[in-house]
């Protein structure tokens, strides 16, 4: 049964998508119905709820306010790590290994528990490949 016929016989039924993938015509979905589409967010309606509102489209200001937030928080953001690249960069300079200075900086970042932890299992591997 070509595809033209199904899209106009039984278009909305689970057979249609059934019959359609063993043919394979096209890479085009059917239309699918209600109940087979995904639902949306919780948010989204609320958004949706206030653009439609009469007068003040508050979802929309708040939508927005929100994005430019995260937009200077990202901003923010980018040039911290600026600047922790440049300080990496002067130790380098000044012959301090950058690699290493950040294997600390993690370490001390760790629980002293999981240090520990660690450190032992570390050296029972090493002592386990004669290693040590």
């Amino acid at each position: 049964m070509p595809l033209r016929q199904l899209r106009s016989g039984i278009r909305h039924s689970r057979l249609a998508c059934v019959l359609d993938r063993r043919q394979r015509p096209s890479r085009r979905l059917l239309w699918r119905p209600a109940r087979f589409r995904r639902p949306l967010s919780l948010l989204h309606h609320q958004f949706l709820k206030g653009m439609t509102m009469s007068g003040t489209n508050v979802a929309a200001e708040n939508l927005r306010q929100g994005i430019e937030r995260i937009e200077r928080l990202e901003a923010e953001k980018q040039a911290l790590a600026d600047d922790i690249k440049d300080v990496y960069a002067e130790y380098k300079a000044q012959g301090f290994d950058s690699k290493m200075m950040r294997e600390v900086i993690r370490l001390r970042k760790m629980p002293p528990h999981d240090r520990q932890e660690m450190q032992s299992i570390l050296e029972t591997y090493l002592a386990a490949l004669g290693m040590e």
